[in-house]
């Protein structure tokens, strides 16, 4: 009977290496593919897209492990700041890229400032995960993350309502991702 149960969470290890290998890949594929476009077509939106996948990619293996287990096994101590600091940039890409695909300094010019303070938000919580305890810093992400949702959503929405190309589209993808705002 235990062996059995041993056998059994092996072989359910190792489908989940699987299933989490062909996410990651699938990831950093789009991520790459959109730097590359972002490249040669000079657009900044499809650059800061490809960072926020990577981050969001890095900041998922740092939860599960993965990538301590297999990027960073050499580097205990950046482990212990792997999940904060990954979030903490997924995070700032967020904000950044509807600045770029939406076009936020022609349709919405005022809005600017605001996003350059939340941007600044961002990176003072990114300097101050290297030293504040894990509880912590996690309180303050689900905060931060709680002030930008809204934002981000009534940005999306002001620019549905004003037509704005492509506003549609991101602001439903946005959110209806199963991703961490």
């Amino acid at each position: 009977q235990r062996q059995m149960c041993i056998r059994d969470r092996l072989e359910s290890i190792h489908w989940s290496r699987l299933i989490f290998g062909a996410i990651y890949g699938i990831m950093l594929a789009m991520a790459l593919y959109n730097l590359i476009i972002g490249i040669f077509v000079r657009d900044s939106a499809y650059i800061l897209y490809a960072c926020q996948v990577t981050f969001f990619c890095f900041f998922i293996m740092s939860i599960n492990g993965d990538g301590r287990y297999y990027l960073w096994s050499d580097y205990a101590e950046f482990n212990k700041y792997a999940i904060q600091a990954f979030g903490v940039l997924y995070v700032f890409f967020i904000i950044l890229f509807p600045w770029y695909l939406l076009k936020l300094g022609k349709y919405l010019p005022k809005a600017k400032y605001l996003f350059y303070f939340l941007g600044t938000i961002e990176l003072f919580f990114a300097a101050c995960v290297l030293f504040l305890p894990y509880d912590t810093s996690m309180r303050i992400a689900v905060a931060i993350s709680a002030l930008f949702s809204p934002i981000l959503l009534l940005t999306g929405l002001y620019l549905v309502y004003r037509r704005v190309p492509v506003a549609g589209i991101y602001t439903c993808l946005l959110y209806t991702s199963p991703s961490p705002r």
